[in-house]
């Protein structure tokens, strides 16, 4: 019982996918979190109050009536327990009716008495007023997110928001001051192969009396956090931050393509255009086989121009491996983004100008 109460509260992969969540199970009671993202939260917070408070007053009851099935396999009734029994079902029954008590109290007044709405009445009276503004932010395309289930992180064109199982807390971009205060290394992780760094920074608000809290984040989404923030988070501890993966093999990557022979241009050649991956550099590299003899081996003759920039090159490779078998990327080989023809690292050539 203890197992699957700790899978309800904290769940793993499995529960999640099996769709084992508070989440999931009151999905038509709670909303949309991308069509009214407050009010999914408010809703959210208060149920996952009143259902683990549930929790330890339900084993109480489950005993009582695996007891009255049958008797004589659970011959234990909690009813004649003793003291410690009685003692326990006094403290869980008053636990779940004060937290039931609690809910019901938030929800007056349209909700207003919430802690969430309490939070948002720092930046407005009017909270509605502000729970409108991140909503429609929420809404759009252009937002950093980062985390899963509860415990996520959302940065808007205006807001700072971390959700945890009770709480939302959040505090206006423009106002909060950003400072990385920790970091942890994990050296094995479920979702990835390679250690993952967590960093842990602290948001704190201009202005006395806001709200100010830390996020959890991983280091390879950190560059992404800083873009959209548009200002630099500050680092007084000097924590060293880990390259991504991504960023290790592209190092690599454009190594090897240095040693490479290089691609030249025909004097009446046409100029590279932009890559059409980026649209911001111009396209770098074409691809040759090289590798060997013009029959042998896997890879193949591309006869595309040069289209592609040596990042976005870099990347397309790196995407198409197995992420599992990091070992392997630069031994291995891809599909030209364009044609299709198989090539490897040692067929791709920098472009140069004759």
């Amino acid at each position: 019982y203890f197992l699957v109460v700790f899978c309800l509260i904290a769940p793993p992969i499995e529960f999640r996918r099996s769709g084992l969540t508070i989440e999931y199970i009151l999905s038509g009671h709670l909303g949309s979190e991308n069509i009214d993202f407050i009010s999914y939260h408010i809703r959210r917070t208060t149920a996952n109050v009143v259902f683990h408070s549930l929790l330890p007053v339900s084993y109480y009851g489950i005993l009582i009536i695996l007891h009255f099935i049958s008797p004589d396999h659970y011959r234990f009734n909690p009813w004649k327990g003793g003291f410690y029994w009685d003692v326990y079902f006094y403290i869980t029954s008053s636990i779940t009716l004060l937290s039931t008590t609690l809910g019901y109290y938030w929800s007056w007044s349209n909700w207003q008495y919430h802690p969430i709405a309490i939070n948002l009445k720092q930046f407005d009276p009017r909270w509605q007023v502000v729970a409108s503004s991140v909503n429609n932010e929420f809404r759009r395309i252009e937002k950093f997110s980062s985390g899963e289930l509860n415990f996520c992180t959302y940065v808007t064109n205006s807001w700072i928001l971390t959700t945890s199982t009770y709480t939302l807390l959040i505090a206006h971009k423009h106002d909060a001051k950003l400072s990385i205060i920790e970091s942890q290394t994990y050296q094995i992780t479920i979702d990835s192969p390679t250690a993952v760094q967590k960093l842990s920074i602290r948001v704190k608000s201009a202005q006395r009396g806001k709200c100010n809290f830390v996020i959890t984040l991983n280091s390879e989404k950190y560059q992404e956090l800083t873009t959209i923030l548009e200002e630099s988070i500050e680092n007084m501890r000097n924590v060293v931050i880990q390259e991504t993966l991504s960023d290790k093999f592209l190092v690599a990557f454009k190594e090897q393509v240095m040693r490479n022979d290089r691609y030249v241009i025909p004097e009446n050649g046409p100029t590279p255009e932009q890559c059409i991956g980026c649209l911001v550099k111009s396209a770098d590299v074409k691809l040759l086989k090289l590798c060997g003899e013009a029959r042998e081996g896997h890879c193949e003759n591309c006869y595309c121009k040069p289209m592609w920039c040596i990042d976005c090159m870099g990347k397309w490779f790196a995407c198409r491996q197995d992420q599992r078998r990091i070992e392997t990327w630069l031994s291995s080989k891809a599909p030209c983004p364009t044609c299709r023809a198989t090539f490897c690292v040692l067929d791709v050539c920098s472009v140069e100008n004759s």
